[in-house]
C-alpha cells in the first residue's frame, strides 16, 4: 500500500486471559483451550501517508456546483510526533491490555461471590451469550484514562508540558485535589443547609408537598384557566362590538362624509351635522354603539383584572410561607429543595443518608482526582497515547448574490496528541421483539481522552510561515474528555435493525421494568417502580463531557473557558439512515 511509509508490528494473542509472554501449547492444552475470545495488541505502529493524496469528486453542493475533496495527509503515531512530523512509533493495547474480542455469559441471577459473576454484566441474564469488543482497561487511576481526565479537567492545563509539570503543582494538596475538593465542599454545604431547614423527615415533607399540590395549586390554576375562558370570551365580544361599531360609523358617513369626527369617538352635531332628520337618527345609532363598546371595554378590563388577581393567587400559594403548613418555608422552596436533594443524595428518606446522587459520584472523583495527582508527585509516569492527524482540501465555487461563481479554496486540519480510547466496549446480544422475532441488543461505552486537539482552517501556504496567523485561525481544546454511555443492560438496551427499505437503524429503548424482573402486576404497584426508577437514576451509567480551556488564537483573551457536562442520561434516542 504506497500511503504507508512505516511498518508496524502486529502481536496477536488467542485466549481468554493474558499473560506476560506467548508460549507454544501442547496437544492436551489445547485440547482444553475454550477459544472464549481473541487479543491482540500492536506494537510500534506508525501510519504516515506522507505526501500521498486521496480525492474525492462527484459531490455537489446544494447550488449544484460542484465541489472536490483532497485528503491530502493522514497519521497516526506515538504521542510526541509533532503534529506526525517526528517518527514516533505506538503502542496500541499491550500483552497485559489488550484489545479483545470475546464471549461472555451476563452476570443478572449469580451470586456476587459466583468465580462467573462480573458487574460489567450485571443487567444481561446469565442465560444470554455475549459477544465484546472492548478496548485495554487499567486498574491504575494514573493509567486509566476516564479518572486521569478528571483530573487533568482539574488541574486545568495538559500534564507534562512547560508550566504544567511541576511536583509542587500535584500531591495530597495539589491544585487538582484543592478543586474538586472545593467543589464537594460547596455540594456538601447546600446539602446541609437544605437539612437544616426542616424538622420533618423527607417522606413527610414530600406528602405535604404533594397535599399542597393537589388542593391548593391544582385547585387555584383551574380558577386561572376558568378566568382566563371568561376574560377570551369577554375579548371576542368587544370585537363583535367594534365590528358593529365600525358598521354604524360606515353607514353615519354615507350621510354625512365631511364629519370631522372619527370611529371610536361621539359625534356631536358641532363635528357630525346632518342636514336631514334620517342623518341625526344614525349618528345616534351610532353614538349608542359606542355606548355599547366601551362598556364592553369595561367588562374585558375586569376579566382581565380577574385574571391577574387570580394568577397572583396562585404565586402566592407558592411562595408564600405562610400558606405552607411546613414552618418558615414556602411551598415552592420546598419542592426546589426536595429537587436539589434528590441530584445531591439521590431518593432518600433521610437527610443524613447520602449513598447516592452527585455527591456521591464527586466523592469517588475525588478518590481518582487524589489517587492521580499523589502518583504523579511520586514520580509515576503516565503512559503515551497516540498522535493522529488528518488534513482535508475543499474546492468550491461559492455563488455570488449576482448569480456568478468564484472559485474558493478551503482547509481543514486536524491534529490530536495524547489520544486514548482506553475503557471502550461495544456488548451485544441477541434479544427477543415485540413480534417474538429476534432482534440484536446492545451497550455502547465511549471513553475518549485528548491531550489536545487542533483544528485549523488556515491555508497552509499562508499559515505554514506565519504561527501568528496559524494561531489566529485554529480553534484549540486541552484535555477533552468524552464518557459516552448508551444501553443499560436489558432494562434499557440499544436496539440495532434495519428497514424494510434497507436502512439501518440505532435506537436507545424506553425503559423496560421487565427487564429487570419486574412482572405486568409488579408494575402496577406503585411502591415498586418507584423503587425501580430510584434504583435506574441511581445505577445507570451517566455521559460526561469535560474541557479544561477552549481557545481561539494565542494570549490571555484567547481563552473562553472550560466546559463540563456532568450527568448525562439519555430517555429515548432513535436515528435512523437516509438515502440522499
Amino acid at each position: 500500500m504506497n500511503l504507508l511509509q512505516k511498518t508496524f508490528f502486529a502481536s496477536l494473542l488467542f485466549s481468554s486471559f493474558v499473560s506476560a509472554e506467548m508460549v507454544a501449547l501442547n496437544d492436551n492444552e489445547l485440547g482444553n483451550s475454550t477459544g472464549e475470545g481473541l487479543g491482540f495488541a500492536l506494537e510500534n505502529f506508525m501510519l504516515d501517508s506522507d505526501s500521498a493524496k486521496l480525492s474525492v469528486t462527484g459531490i455537489q453542493s446544494s447550488s449544484n456546483e460542484e465541489i472536490n475533496i483532497d485528503w491530502t495527509g493522514l497519521y497516526i503515531m506515538g504521542e510526541g510526533s509533532e503534529n506526525g512530523s517526528i517518527d514516533t512509533p505506538a503502542n496500541i493495547g499491550s500483552y497485559l491490555n489488550p484489545y479483545v474480542i470475546r464471549t461472555i455469559r451476563g452476570s443478572k441471577g449469580l451470586d456476587p461471590l459466583n468465580d462467573s459473576y462480573n458487574s460489567r454484566y450485571e443487567n444481561i441474564s446469565n442465560d444470554l451469550a455475549i459477544l465484546e469488543l472492548a478496548t485495554d482497561s487499567y486498574e491504575s487511576d494514573l493509567q486509566n484514562s476516564e479518572t486521569f481526565g478528571m483530573f487533568s479537567y482539574y488541574q486545568g492545563c495538559v500534564w507534562g508540558e512547560i508550566g504544567c509539570n511541576s511536583k509542587a503543582d500535584v500531591g495530597a494538596n495539589g491544585i487538582a485535589v484543592e478543586a474538586i475538593t472545593a467543589e464537594l465542599n460547596a455540594l456538601t454545604g447546600s446539602r446541609n443547609d437544605i437539612a437544616a431547614a426542616y424538622s420533618l423527615d423527607i417522606p413527610t415533607i414530600n406528602a405535604r408537598i404533594e397535599t399542597h399540590y393537589n388542593t391548593q395549586i391544582v385547585a387555584q390554576e383551574n380558577v386561572i384557566l376558568e378566568q382566563e375562558v371568561e376574560y377570551d370570551q369577554a375579548v371576542q365580544d368587544l370585537n363583535n362590538q367594534y365590528d358593529l361599531l365600525n358598521d354604524a360609523f360606515e353607514y353615519f358617513l354615507t350621510f354625512s362624509p365631511d364629519t370631522d369626527c372619527v370611529v371610536g369617538q361621539s359625534c356631536s352635531s358641532v363635528d357630525g351635522n346632518c342636514s336631514t332628520y334620517a342623518c341625526g337618527n344614525v349618528r345616534r345609532d351610532y353614538n349608542d354603539q359606542l355606548d355599547d363598546w366601551e362598556e364592553q371595554q369595561g367588562v374585558k378590563q375586569n376579566e382581565y383584572n380577574d385574571v391577574i388577581a387570580a394568577r397572583q393567587e396562585l404565586n402566592t400559594r407558592k411562595t408564600d410561607p405562610s400558606r405552607f403548613t411546613i414552618a418558615g418555608v414556602s411551598y415552592i422552596q420546598a419542592v426546589e429543595d426536595m429537587d436539589e436533594f434528590r441530584v445531591l443524595c439521590g431518593y432518600q428518606d433521610d437527610f443524613a443518608s447520602c449513598a447516592d446522587g452527585l455527591i456521591a459520584r464527586k466523592e469517588t472523583t475525588k478518590s481518582g482526582v487524589e489517587s492521580v495527582s499523589m502518583a504523579l508527585f511520586n514520580d509515576g509516569a503516565r503512559r503515551n497515547g497516540l498522535d493522529v492527524g488528518s488534513s482535508f482540501k475543499f474546492e468550491v465555487n461559492a455563488v455570488n448574490s449576482d448569480g456568478s461563481s468564484t472559485p474558493r479554496t478551503d482547509f481543514i486540519d486536524i491534529n490530536m496528541k495524547g489520544v486514548f480510547i482506553d475503557g471502550s466496549a461495544l456488548r451485544l446480544w441477541s434479544a427477543t421483539d415485540e413480534e417474538g422475532g429476534n432482534e440484536v441488543n446492545g451497550e455502547l461505552r465511549i471513553n475518549l481522552f485528548i491531550k489536545e486537539l487542533d483544528i485549523s482552517v488556515c491555508d497552509p501556504i499562508i499559515c505554514d510561515n506565519d504561527a501568528i496567523a496559524r494561531e489566529a485561525s485554529t480553534l484549540n481544546l486541552d484535555n477533552l474528555f468524552i464518557s459516552l454511555n448508551l444501553g443499560y443492560g436489558e432494562i434499557q438496551p440499544l436496539r440495532l435493525s434495519a428497514t424494510p427499505d434497507g436502512n439501518f437503524e440505532f435506537e436507545l429503548t424506553k425503559l423496560r421494568p421487565q427487564g429487570d424482573g419486574l412482572t405486568e402486576s409488579d408494575m402496577l404497584d406503585q411502591d415498586k417502580m418507584q423503587k425501580f426508577y430510584n434504583d435506574y437514576y441511581a445505577d445507570a451509567p451517566k455521559s460526561f463531557v469535560s474541557i479544561s480551556d477552549v481557545r481561539i488564537g494565542s494570549g490571555p483573551e484567547a481563552s473562553v473557558g472550560g466546559i463540563t457536562v456532568d450527568g448525562l442520561r439519555a430517555q429515548y434516542l432513535k436515528v435512523t439512515s437516509r438515502d440522499l
